[in-house]
């Protein structure tokens, strides 16, 4: 996608995620998706106040799925 497109989705994600009460100070989200589907959306969380935990950031691909066949 393009970045207004990935905007546009972040920005629909996070209403999303606030109608569920999901975006509060006592609510981790925990991400398991490359950067391309969270990079547009972090900004709207941290404006929030919900914490973000993204297990496998800075992996090299190899290490992620190293990381996951542990954890699996």
């Amino acid at each position: 996608m393009r970045v207004a497109e990935k905007r546009k989705w972040a920005e629909r994600v996070a209403e999303e995620l606030d109608e569920e009460a999901l975006l509060s100070d006592d609510v981790t989200l925990v991400f398991h998706a490359g950067k391309d589907y969270y990079e547009e959306l972090l900004p709207y969380i941290d404006s929030i106040g919900a914490s973000v935990e993204i297990p496998t950031n800075g992996l090299s691909i190899g290490e992620k799925q190293a990381w996951y066949k542990e954890r699996l």
